[in-house]
Protein backbone atom coordinates (compact mmCIF):
# COMPACT_ATOMS: atom_id res chain seq x y z
CA UNK A 1 0.00 0.00 0.00
CA UNK A 2 2.58 2.38 0.99
CA UNK A 3 4.09 1.74 -2.17
CA UNK A 4 1.06 2.21 -4.61
CA UNK A 5 0.52 5.57 -2.53
CA UNK A 6 4.31 6.73 -3.75
CA UNK A 7 3.43 5.82 -6.86
CA UNK A 8 0.55 7.59 -7.20
CA UNK A 9 2.03 10.65 -5.20
CA UNK A 10 4.41 10.68 -7.92
CA UNK A 11 2.13 10.89 -10.90
CA UNK A 12 0.27 13.55 -9.09
CA UNK A 13 3.22 15.78 -8.76
CA UNK A 14 4.57 14.60 -12.35
CA UNK A 15 0.69 15.93 -13.36
CA UNK A 16 0.83 19.28 -11.72
CA UNK A 17 4.55 20.23 -12.89
CA UNK A 18 4.19 19.55 -16.15
CA UNK A 19 1.16 22.11 -15.71
CA UNK A 20 3.10 24.76 -14.56
CA UNK A 21 5.81 24.30 -16.59
CA UNK A 22 4.24 23.71 -19.95
CA UNK A 23 2.09 26.67 -19.80
CA UNK A 24 5.82 28.55 -19.09
CA UNK A 25 7.51 26.69 -21.65
CA UNK A 26 6.04 23.87 -23.92
CA UNK A 27 9.37 22.60 -24.53
CA UNK A 28 10.01 21.60 -20.69
CA UNK A 29 6.68 20.23 -20.29
CA UNK A 30 7.39 17.48 -22.97
CA UNK A 31 9.97 16.21 -20.90
CA UNK A 32 7.27 15.80 -18.15
CA UNK A 33 5.57 12.49 -17.94
CA UNK A 34 1.72 13.67 -17.55
CA UNK A 35 -0.18 10.36 -16.64
CA UNK A 36 -3.42 11.27 -15.61
CA UNK A 37 -6.13 11.73 -18.18
CA UNK A 38 -7.61 15.26 -16.47
CA UNK A 39 -4.08 16.81 -16.67
CA UNK A 40 -3.30 15.06 -20.06
CA UNK A 41 -6.40 17.15 -21.51
CA UNK A 42 -5.28 20.39 -20.00
CA UNK A 43 -1.73 20.04 -20.92
CA UNK A 44 -3.20 19.04 -24.77
CA UNK A 45 -5.53 22.30 -24.93
CA UNK A 46 -2.36 24.30 -23.76
CA UNK A 47 -0.94 22.50 -27.14
CA UNK A 48 -3.74 23.52 -29.27
CA UNK A 49 -3.97 27.47 -27.98
CA UNK A 50 -0.41 27.29 -28.50
CA UNK A 51 -0.25 26.13 -31.89
CA UNK A 52 -3.15 28.75 -32.80
CA UNK A 53 -0.65 32.14 -31.57
CA UNK A 54 2.12 30.78 -34.01
CA UNK A 55 -0.70 30.90 -36.92
CA UNK A 56 -1.67 34.21 -36.28
CA UNK A 57 -5.20 32.99 -35.16
CA UNK A 58 -4.80 33.53 -31.69
CA UNK A 59 -3.68 36.54 -29.13
CA UNK A 60 -1.99 36.41 -26.48
CA UNK A 61 -2.91 39.00 -23.83
CA UNK A 62 -0.73 40.49 -20.79
CA UNK A 63 -2.01 40.39 -17.56
CA UNK A 64 -4.97 42.92 -17.15
CA UNK A 65 -5.24 43.52 -20.86
CA UNK A 66 -8.79 43.31 -22.65
CA UNK A 67 -8.81 40.88 -26.41
CA UNK A 68 -8.75 44.16 -28.95
CA UNK A 69 -10.96 43.82 -32.17
CA UNK A 70 -10.11 43.45 -35.00
CA UNK A 71 -12.86 45.51 -36.59
CA UNK A 72 -11.58 49.05 -35.25
CA UNK A 73 -13.22 51.51 -33.54
CA UNK A 74 -16.72 51.41 -33.54
CA UNK A 75 -19.04 54.49 -33.96
CA UNK A 76 -20.69 53.88 -30.11
CA UNK A 77 -16.95 53.92 -28.38
CA UNK A 78 -16.98 56.98 -26.77
CA UNK A 79 -13.36 58.36 -27.17
CA UNK A 80 -11.49 60.50 -24.51
CA UNK A 81 -8.37 62.77 -25.46
CA UNK A 82 -8.92 61.22 -28.91
CA UNK A 83 -5.95 62.36 -30.89
CA UNK A 84 -6.68 64.15 -34.33
CA UNK A 85 -9.91 65.71 -35.40
CA UNK A 86 -12.48 64.34 -38.05
CA UNK A 87 -12.58 67.69 -39.40
CA UNK A 88 -9.59 67.88 -41.16
CA UNK A 89 -7.78 71.89 -40.77
CA UNK A 90 -8.56 74.08 -43.79
CA UNK A 91 -4.81 74.29 -45.32
CA UNK A 92 -4.92 78.07 -46.72
CA UNK A 93 -7.01 79.69 -43.46
CA UNK A 94 -4.53 82.16 -42.21
CA UNK A 95 -6.62 82.30 -38.89
CA UNK A 96 -6.28 78.05 -38.66
CA UNK A 97 -4.95 77.30 -35.31
CA UNK A 98 -1.38 75.72 -36.21
CA UNK A 99 2.10 76.08 -35.02
CA UNK A 100 3.85 77.13 -38.13
CA UNK A 101 7.29 79.70 -38.88
CA UNK A 102 7.06 82.15 -42.26
CA UNK A 103 8.92 84.93 -44.12
CA UNK A 104 7.12 86.97 -46.87
CA UNK A 105 8.10 89.61 -48.71
CA UNK A 106 4.88 92.06 -48.29
CA UNK A 107 4.17 94.97 -50.16
CA UNK A 108 1.55 97.82 -49.10
CA UNK A 109 0.65 101.48 -50.09
CA UNK A 110 3.13 102.46 -47.57
CA UNK A 111 6.77 100.74 -48.21
CA UNK A 112 7.81 97.58 -48.71
CA UNK A 113 9.00 95.00 -46.11
CA UNK A 114 9.99 91.60 -45.19
CA UNK A 115 7.83 90.38 -42.55
CA UNK A 116 8.14 87.21 -40.37
CA UNK A 117 4.93 85.46 -38.91
CA UNK A 118 5.41 82.67 -36.18
CA UNK A 119 2.85 80.56 -34.18
CA UNK A 120 2.33 78.16 -31.80
CA UNK A 121 -1.27 76.52 -31.88
CA UNK A 122 -2.68 73.33 -31.46
CA UNK A 123 -6.60 71.46 -31.19
CA UNK A 124 -6.62 69.09 -28.16
CA UNK A 125 -9.08 66.98 -28.63
CA UNK A 126 -11.43 66.47 -25.23
CA UNK A 127 -14.57 63.51 -26.28
CA UNK A 128 -15.59 62.26 -29.25
CA UNK A 129 -17.07 59.09 -31.27
CA UNK A 130 -15.52 57.65 -34.73
CA UNK A 131 -15.52 54.71 -36.43
CA UNK A 132 -12.58 53.35 -38.87
CA UNK A 133 -13.33 55.90 -41.64
CA UNK A 134 -12.93 58.72 -39.61
CA UNK A 135 -16.67 59.77 -39.29
CA UNK A 136 -18.46 60.91 -36.54
CA UNK A 137 -18.32 64.04 -34.21
CA UNK A 138 -15.77 66.03 -31.49
CA UNK A 139 -15.65 68.35 -29.35
CA UNK A 140 -11.76 69.89 -28.85
CA UNK A 141 -10.53 73.13 -26.89
CA UNK A 142 -7.91 75.00 -29.67
CA UNK A 143 -5.82 77.95 -28.60
CA UNK A 144 -2.94 79.78 -30.24
CA UNK A 145 -0.11 82.27 -30.03
CA UNK A 146 0.59 83.77 -33.40
CA UNK A 147 3.17 87.26 -34.00
CA UNK A 148 4.58 89.16 -37.17
CA UNK A 149 7.33 90.99 -37.29
CA UNK A 150 9.04 93.51 -39.57
CA UNK A 151 12.50 92.44 -40.15
CA UNK A 152 13.20 95.89 -41.74
CA UNK A 153 12.69 97.43 -38.83
CA UNK A 154 14.73 99.10 -36.05
CA UNK A 155 15.49 95.97 -34.64
CA UNK A 156 13.17 93.16 -36.25
CA UNK A 157 9.96 94.67 -34.32
CA UNK A 158 7.61 92.63 -33.26
CA UNK A 159 4.06 94.38 -34.55
CA UNK A 160 1.33 92.63 -33.31
CA UNK A 161 0.26 89.25 -31.53
CA UNK A 162 -2.97 87.46 -31.63
CA UNK A 163 -4.24 85.83 -28.91
CA UNK A 164 -7.42 82.89 -30.03
CA UNK A 165 -9.19 80.48 -27.73
CA UNK A 166 -11.85 78.17 -28.87
CA UNK A 167 -14.37 75.52 -28.43
CA UNK A 168 -14.42 73.71 -31.75
CA UNK A 169 -17.42 70.82 -32.38
CA UNK A 170 -16.94 69.00 -35.38
CA UNK A 171 -19.03 66.58 -37.28
CA UNK A 172 -17.76 64.17 -40.58
CA UNK A 173 -20.14 61.60 -42.50
CA UNK A 174 -18.21 61.16 -45.41
CA UNK A 175 -18.27 63.08 -47.95
CA UNK A 176 -20.06 65.81 -45.41
CA UNK A 177 -18.08 67.34 -42.44
CA UNK A 178 -18.76 70.03 -40.47
CA UNK A 179 -16.78 72.48 -37.97
CA UNK A 180 -18.81 75.06 -35.36
CA UNK A 181 -16.00 76.87 -33.75
CA UNK A 182 -17.07 79.16 -30.52
CA UNK A 183 -14.19 81.27 -30.02
CA UNK A 184 -12.27 84.39 -28.27
CA UNK A 185 -9.68 86.52 -30.01
CA UNK A 186 -7.44 89.64 -28.78
CA UNK A 187 -4.77 91.34 -30.57
CA UNK A 188 -2.51 93.24 -28.86
CA UNK A 189 -0.57 96.06 -31.39
CA UNK A 190 3.45 96.73 -30.14
CA UNK A 191 4.77 99.64 -28.62
CA UNK A 192 7.45 99.14 -31.04
CA UNK A 193 5.22 99.98 -34.06
CA UNK A 194 3.43 102.95 -32.02
CA UNK A 195 7.43 104.07 -31.15
CA UNK A 196 8.83 104.17 -34.04
CA UNK A 197 5.98 103.46 -37.14
CA UNK A 198 7.86 100.38 -37.79
CA UNK A 199 4.89 99.36 -39.94
CA UNK A 200 3.06 102.10 -41.75
CA UNK A 201 1.33 105.43 -39.91
CA UNK A 202 0.35 105.05 -36.70
CA UNK A 203 -2.97 107.33 -37.22
CA UNK A 204 -4.49 104.28 -39.62
CA UNK A 205 -4.79 102.36 -36.60
CA UNK A 206 -7.81 103.48 -34.52
CA UNK A 207 -6.43 101.53 -30.89
CA UNK A 208 -3.77 99.25 -29.73
CA UNK A 209 -6.34 96.14 -29.01
CA UNK A 210 -8.85 94.36 -30.68
CA UNK A 211 -11.01 91.72 -28.61
CA UNK A 212 -14.10 89.89 -29.86
CA UNK A 213 -16.02 86.66 -29.23
CA UNK A 214 -17.25 85.05 -32.06
CA UNK A 215 -19.23 81.82 -33.94
CA UNK A 216 -17.14 80.33 -37.04
CA UNK A 217 -19.01 78.05 -39.02
CA UNK A 218 -17.71 75.85 -41.97
CA UNK A 219 -19.25 73.14 -44.12
CA UNK A 220 -17.03 70.86 -46.26
CA UNK A 221 -17.86 68.48 -48.82
CA UNK A 222 -15.15 66.12 -50.59
CA UNK A 223 -16.42 65.18 -53.90
CA UNK A 224 -13.25 62.77 -54.65
CA UNK A 225 -11.18 61.04 -51.71
CA UNK A 226 -8.21 63.59 -50.31
CA UNK A 227 -9.77 66.72 -52.16
CA UNK A 228 -12.37 68.88 -50.33
CA UNK A 229 -14.62 72.13 -51.27
CA UNK A 230 -16.03 74.28 -48.25
CA UNK A 231 -17.98 77.29 -47.38
CA UNK A 232 -18.78 79.31 -44.16
CA UNK A 233 -19.93 82.17 -42.12
CA UNK A 234 -18.33 84.00 -38.93
CA UNK A 235 -20.70 86.00 -36.58
CA UNK A 236 -19.10 88.05 -34.08
CA UNK A 237 -21.95 88.73 -31.29
CA UNK A 238 -19.96 90.30 -28.11
CA UNK A 239 -16.76 92.93 -29.32
CA UNK A 240 -14.96 95.70 -27.73
CA UNK A 241 -14.75 97.46 -30.34
CA UNK A 242 -16.80 99.31 -33.10
CA UNK A 243 -16.94 96.36 -35.33
CA UNK A 244 -19.06 95.10 -38.64
CA UNK A 245 -20.56 91.64 -37.48
CA UNK A 246 -20.68 88.76 -40.11
CA UNK A 247 -17.89 87.71 -42.89
CA UNK A 248 -18.05 84.81 -45.24
CA UNK A 249 -15.47 82.14 -46.53
CA UNK A 250 -15.40 79.78 -49.41
CA UNK A 251 -12.20 77.78 -50.61
CA UNK A 252 -10.80 74.05 -51.29
CA UNK A 253 -7.99 72.02 -50.42
CA UNK A 254 -6.16 68.67 -51.65
CA UNK A 255 -3.84 65.86 -50.96
CA UNK A 256 -2.28 63.80 -53.44
CA UNK A 257 -1.70 59.98 -52.79
CA UNK A 258 1.94 59.22 -51.78
CA UNK A 259 4.90 60.26 -53.92
CA UNK A 260 7.70 58.95 -51.86
CA UNK A 261 8.03 57.74 -48.33
CA UNK A 262 5.62 59.72 -46.76
CA UNK A 263 5.73 62.61 -48.69
CA UNK A 264 2.92 63.90 -50.78
CA UNK A 265 1.84 67.23 -52.62
CA UNK A 266 -0.82 69.77 -51.13
CA UNK A 267 -2.79 72.14 -52.24
CA UNK A 268 -5.16 75.04 -51.00
CA UNK A 269 -7.43 78.22 -51.11
CA UNK A 270 -9.28 79.97 -49.34
CA UNK A 271 -11.32 83.02 -49.98
CA UNK A 272 -13.07 85.61 -46.85
CA UNK A 273 -14.84 88.77 -47.32
CA UNK A 274 -15.83 90.92 -43.96
CA UNK A 275 -18.37 93.51 -43.77
CA UNK A 276 -15.84 95.43 -41.92
CA UNK A 277 -13.95 96.39 -45.03
CA UNK A 278 -16.12 96.77 -47.31
CA UNK A 279 -16.42 93.07 -48.36
CA UNK A 280 -12.93 93.15 -49.84
CA UNK A 281 -11.65 89.57 -50.71
CA UNK A 282 -9.07 88.42 -48.82
CA UNK A 283 -7.26 85.84 -51.01
CA UNK A 284 -4.76 83.12 -49.44
CA UNK A 285 -3.10 80.25 -51.40
CA UNK A 286 -0.89 77.73 -50.31
CA UNK A 287 0.81 74.89 -52.61
CA UNK A 288 3.63 72.45 -51.37
CA UNK A 289 4.79 69.50 -50.03
CA UNK A 290 3.35 67.48 -46.46
CA UNK A 291 5.42 65.09 -44.82
CA UNK A 292 4.21 62.40 -42.58
CA UNK A 293 1.23 60.65 -42.31
CA UNK A 294 -2.32 62.43 -42.54
CA UNK A 295 -5.12 62.72 -40.20
CA UNK A 296 -4.08 62.09 -36.44
CA UNK A 297 -0.49 61.48 -37.51
CA UNK A 298 2.59 64.22 -36.71
CA UNK A 299 3.45 65.88 -39.70
CA UNK A 300 5.40 68.64 -41.56
CA UNK A 301 4.61 71.33 -44.73
CA UNK A 302 6.58 73.27 -46.55
CA UNK A 303 4.73 75.54 -48.62
CA UNK A 304 4.95 78.53 -50.85
CA UNK A 305 1.88 80.81 -50.10
CA UNK A 306 0.72 84.08 -51.32
CA UNK A 307 -1.78 86.21 -50.14
CA UNK A 308 -3.52 89.36 -51.30
CA UNK A 309 -5.80 91.12 -49.56
CA UNK A 310 -6.95 93.07 -45.82
CA UNK A 311 -4.29 92.27 -43.43
CA UNK A 312 -5.68 89.51 -41.30
CA UNK A 313 -3.60 90.53 -38.53
CA UNK A 314 -5.61 92.76 -35.60
CA UNK A 315 -6.46 96.01 -36.59
CA UNK A 316 -3.94 95.83 -39.77
CA UNK A 317 -6.95 94.89 -41.97
CA UNK A 318 -7.24 98.21 -42.62
CA UNK A 319 -4.11 98.06 -44.65
CA UNK A 320 -4.93 96.07 -48.07
CA UNK A 321 -1.64 94.01 -48.67
CA UNK A 322 0.52 91.69 -51.09
CA UNK A 323 2.50 89.08 -49.64
CA UNK A 324 4.57 85.90 -51.36
CA UNK A 325 7.00 83.73 -49.12
CA UNK A 326 7.51 80.31 -47.69
CA UNK A 327 6.05 78.85 -44.42
CA UNK A 328 6.73 75.54 -42.40
CA UNK A 329 3.18 74.19 -40.39
CA UNK A 330 3.85 71.50 -38.11
CA UNK A 331 0.86 69.59 -36.37
CA UNK A 332 1.84 67.26 -33.90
Amino acid sequence: MSIARGGGARRVAAGVGAVLIGFSSPEAAAQVDVTTPRLRSAVLERDAVAAKEEDGEGESLRLGEEPASNDGPSADDLLFLPKGDVFRPLLADPRQVRSYASLHRLQASFGDFWVGTAGFGETFGIVGQRDAENNGWQVSIAGAVSSFFNFDGFDNDLINTDFVIGIPVTWRAQPFSLRANLYHQSSHISDEFYRFEAFGPTDAIPTQKLSFEAIDVVLGYEPVERARVYAGANRIFSADNAVRRWSYRMGGDWESPVLFGRTRAVAGVDIRWWAETGYQLERSLKLGLQFGGSTGVSRTSLLLEYFRGPYHHGFFYVHKVETLGLGLLFQF
